[in-house]
C-alpha cells in the first residue's frame, strides 16, 4: 500500500474506528483488534484495516500507520491515535474517537434530512416554473383566436405592433437568473478552493462563517464538541492539562476556532486562568469559560470536561431540531411564493390576450 492511497468517507472512517474500538473493549491489543476488524469489514474499510495492520506489523506507530494509509483523517481521530502512541493505552482513546465520530455523523445526517425535503420543493418549483414558461403558456396562447378568426401562432413571437411578448421576456429573465446563480456558485467554489491555500483568507472566511446567525452557531458548537471530546479523552489517558489543551485545540475543523483555542492555550501558559483565557480568545461563546470556571472551583477536571462534551451534544441536537422546525416551513413558503409569482406573471398576459380578442 502506498501512502495516502485510500479515501474513506466520514461514515466509513467511523465504521473503521467503531470496529477497532468495540474489539479493544474486550481486552485485546491494538494490532489484534485491527486484524479482527479486517474480518468484520468489507470494501475500502477492510482494505484500510489491512494496510494499518501491515504498518503495525512493520513496527510503525499507529498514527503513522493510519496517516500513511488514509488520504484524510479526522483531526479528532488523529488526536486520539497520538494519545495511543504516547500512553500505550488504546481502549479509552479509541472509544472516545468512536463516540465523537458517531455523534458527528448523526448530527450531519439530521441536518441533511432537515434540508433535503425543502430543497427538493424549491428545486421542483423552479423547474416547474421554467417548464410553465417554455411549454404551457405558449401552447395555451397559440389556441386563442384573434378578432378576425385566425389563430395566434405562438406566445413567444412578436406581436403585430412590434412589442416584445411578455412570455419571451420572462424566459430571458429566467435564463439570466439561472446563469447568474451558476456563475455565483462557481465563483464561490473558486474562492473556497483558493482560500484553502491562503491562510489569512481562509481564516477570514472561517470567521465570516462563524458570524452567520444560525449556521455560525452550528459550526461553533460542532467545533467545540470536537475540542471537548479530544480534551476529555486526553485527560482520561493521563496527559497533563496544558499539553492536552494545546493538542485538543487543533481538532475543530474551523480554523478560526482552532486559532482562538490555540490563543487561549498560550494565555494559560502565561499564567491566565482557564476561564479568563477562553473568554478572551472566544468572545462569542461562553460555554467553555463557564465549565472551566467550575474546574477552577474544585470540580473534577476529566469528569467536568466529559460533562461539557455531553452538554454540547445536547445543545447541538436542540439547535438542529430548531433549524429543522424553522427552515422547512420557510423554504416551502419561499417555493410557494416563487410559483405564485410566476403563475401570476404568466397568467395575466393570457387574460389580457383574451380581453383583446373576445367581445
Amino acid at each position: 500500500m502506498g501512502n495516502c492511497v485510500i479515501r474513506l468517507s466520514r461514515a466509513k472512517e467511523s465504521l473503521l474506528v467503531e470496529s477497532a474500538a468495540s474489539l479493544l473493549q474486550g481486552g485485546i491489543g491494538l494490532l489484534q483488534a485491527y486484524r479482527a476488524a479486517t474480518e468484520m469489514l468489507r470494501g475500502t474499510e477492510r482494505t484500510a484495516a489491512l494496510a494499518i495492520v501491515s504498518g503495525l506489523e512493520r513496527g510503525l506507530a499507529v498514527t503513522e500507520s493510519v496517516r500513511g494509509t488514509l488520504h484524510r483523517v479526522d483531526p479528532m481521530h488523529l488526536a486520539m491515535l497520538r494519545v495511543v502512541d504516547e500512553t500505550g493505552e488504546a481502549a479509552t482513546p479509541m472509544a472516545r474517537a468512536d463516540r465523537y465520530l458517531r455523534s458527528s455523523l448523526e448530527f450531519r445526517s439530521r441536518v441533511l434530512t432537515a434540508s433535503m425535503y425543502p430543497a427538493f420543493v424549491v428545486f421542483a418549483a423552479l423547474i416547474g416554473s421554467v417548464l410553465l414558461i417554455l411549454v404551457a403558456v405558449p401552447a395555451a396562447a397559440s389556441l386563442v383566436p384573434t378578432a378576425n378568426g385566425s389563430i395566434v401562432p405562438g406566445f413567444g413571437l412578436a406581436t403585430g405592433n412590434g412589442s416584445a411578448p411578455r412570455a419571451a421576456r420572462a424566459v430571458v429573465i429566467t435564463v439570466v437568473v439561472l446563469v447568474v446563480v451558476l456563475v455565483l456558485v462557481v465563483a464561490l467554489s473558486a474562492v473556497v478552493v483558493f482560500a484553502r491555500r491562503t491562510e489569512p483568507l481562509r481564516l477570514r472566511l472561517a470567521r465570516i462563517r462563524l458570524a452567520l446567525p444560525v449556521a455560525g452557531r452550528l459550526e461553533m458548537l460542532t467545533g467545540l464538541l470536537a475540542f471537548a471530546h479530544a480534551l476529555a479523552g486526553m485527560l482520561e489517558a493521563g496527559i497533563p492539562f496544558t499539553g492536552a489543551l494545546r493538542a485538543a485545540a487543533g481538532c475543530p475543523h474551523n480554523v478560526a476556532i482552532r486559532a482562538g483555542l490555540s490563543r487561549a492555550a498560550g494565555l494559560m501558559e502565561n499564567g491566565t486562568s482557564a476561564s479568563a483565557a477562553v473568554a478572551r480568545a472566544l468572545p462569542r461563546d461562553d460555554y467553555l469559560s463557564r465549565w472551566f470556571a467550575l474546574c477552577e472551583s474544585g470540580a473534577d477536571l476529566p469528569g467536568t470536561i466529559d460533562g461539557l462534551a455531553t452538554f454540547l451534544e445536547t445543545r447541538l441536537a436542540a439547535l438542529i431540531r430548531r433549524i429543522a422546525a424553522l427552515v422547512e416551513p420557510i423554504l416551502v413558503a419561499l417555493a410557494g411564493a416563487v410559483v405564485l409569482t410566476v403563475v401570476l406573471t404568466l397568467v395575466k398576459p393570457l387574460f389580457d390576450l383574451y380581453a383583446e380578442v373576445l367581445p
